[in-house]
């Protein structure tokens, strides 16, 4: 066989493969990569993961016949996250109702709608958010504390985008700091928030299933 045949023949097996794959798959390996270096506190290098992530997402819920997958409470939380980091505000806000009327409780939801209304200059949606969030008791100890700082900062006329940067990196500090306690012996967690569940990404860098293209 002719020598340059097979190189292109490989490359067209790789395309019809990409073709072929499930949006909401491409989505969650991205937002893998993204949540990997996130809470390795490579931020910068997790935005574009994210932008990828919710460009992928946003496929597969806009496809003629959205995948079940994608419309998950999980997948739809993962969609506002990725939204939020790449500085989508409007569809993280979009993607965040979506996973809310479940009906299911989801900290994620409350707190990051709050942080895209803050974000888009809209105090009275941020405080309102905000308050939900401290209002679901949700366990996520340091994130919860500087919460109830910022919302009577925010009643006051506190900056805006002061107070989403200041609640983004307790966000931050929690999550890598539950992740550190997640490798105890003596750590009791919920189902869903093991690597296996469907909220892994709050106590673990990466699902048990990522492969090891995630990332470095």
């Amino acid at each position: 066989m002719n020598r340059h045949i097979i190189p292109a023949l490989i490359l067209a097996a790789a395309l019809l493969a990409a073709c072929s794959t499930p949006p909401v798959k491409t989505a969650d390996k991205n937002f893998e990569r993204a949540w990997l270096a996130y809470t390795t506190l490579r931020t910068d290098q997790a935005v574009g993961y994210f932008a990828d992530a919710a460009d992928y997402y946003a496929k597969a819920l806009e496809a003629d016949q959205p995948s079940r997958v994608a419309q998950y409470p999980s997948s739809r939380v993962k969609a506002g996250m990725a939204n939020y980091f790449a500085g989508r505000f409007e569809k993280c806000i979009a993607s965040m109702a979506s996973a809310r009327r479940t009906g299911e409780r989801i900290w994620e939801a409350d707190l990051f709608t709050a942080l895209a209304h803050a974000r888009l200059g809209d105090r009275d949606k941020a405080i309102g958010n905000l308050a939900l969030f401290l209002e679901g008791l949700p366990p996520v100890r340091m994130v919860f504390e500087i919460a109830q700082v910022q919302l009577a900062g925010l009643q006051y006329d506190a900056d805006l985008d002061r107070t989403a940067d200041i609640l983004e990196e307790s966000v931050q500090k929690q999550i890598v700091e539950d992740i550190r306690l997640t490798l105890s012996p003596n750590t009791i967690m919920p189902v869903t928030e093991r690597c296996s569940g469907t909220f892994w990404w709050r106590r673990n860098k990466k699902p048990c299933s990522a492969s090891r293209d995630t990332g470095q």
